[in-house]
């Protein structure tokens, strides 16, 4: 499989959306040169600080405008999904509840059972209505709908689930929900939330070097179990 479609959807605190992401999707356009990769900007305003800017509608509302911007991108052909962070939420949505036909969901810390903030966080929260950030919160009313769902799917889409041992954001607990997700592979980095998905080219391997050896095994270009741990 040559040819095929990688759907990059930024987190929340992506700031400049695909902006953040270049390196990854540098690496990908350098490993797969033929496969068409789309990255949409959903939020309001990637800039700092985004607590403040952005957030202002639901998960589901920033879902449908994915669904938008991928539909119009018209792509044809296997499509993978890589979601980093709030972008893993918005993934499975898309996936579990729009009818967006993906082969491969990769999540990268994604908040499955919630995000830890800090003081000044749950301070600005009390004051601003910001509905994604709510919904992220552990035992929200959205996760455990989207988690009871998902139970009772019969999906063939496959689950990686990738997080940081260091990540205070979405620990480990989180974003390996693996109770309820069967997934085909785990990684855990010893990195923090915003390194597995670094800006700079670093070592030991990020996300970014396994999300590459994902899409190789995924698209059949080898077979291979490299750092995953089943």
């Amino acid at each position: 499989m040559e040819e095929f479609n990688v759907v990059i959807i930024p987190g929340f605190s992506s700031l400049r959306g695909k902006e953040r992401l270049k390196l990854l999707i540098k690496k990908l356009k350098d490993e797969f040169p033929k496969a068409k990769i789309v990255c949409p900007d959903y939020l309001e305003k990637y800039q700092k600080p985004v607590v403040l800017t952005a957030g202002k509608k639901s998960i589901l509302e920033y879902a449908k405008i994915c669904k938008e911007i991928i539909l119009r991108q018209k792509v044809n052909g296997p499509i993978f999904i890589i979601g980093y962070s709030l972008g893993g939420l918005l993934a499975r949505v898309l996936v579990e509840t729009m009818e967006i036909n993906a082969q491969t969901i990769i999540l990268v810390g994604t908040p499955n059972k919630g995000i830890k903030l800090n003081r000044w966080e749950k301070l600005i929260l009390k004051i601003l209505k910001r509905p994604a950030i709510q919904e992220m919160l552990p035992n929200s009313q959205f996760l455990k709908k989207l988690n009871e769902d998902y139970s009772r799917l019969q999906l063939k889409t496959k689950y990686y689930l990738l997080a940081g041992s260091k990540d205070k954001r979405v620990p480990i607990w989180s974003a390996l929900g693996i109770e309820f997700i069967k997934s085909e592979g785990t990684f855990i980095g010893s990195t923090n939330h915003s390194g597995l998905i670094p800006k700079e080219l670093k070592s030991p391997p990020t996300a970014i070097d396994i999300i590459i050896q994902i899409l190789k095994r995924e698209a059949d270009f080898q077979s291979a179990s490299f750092l995953l741990k089943k």
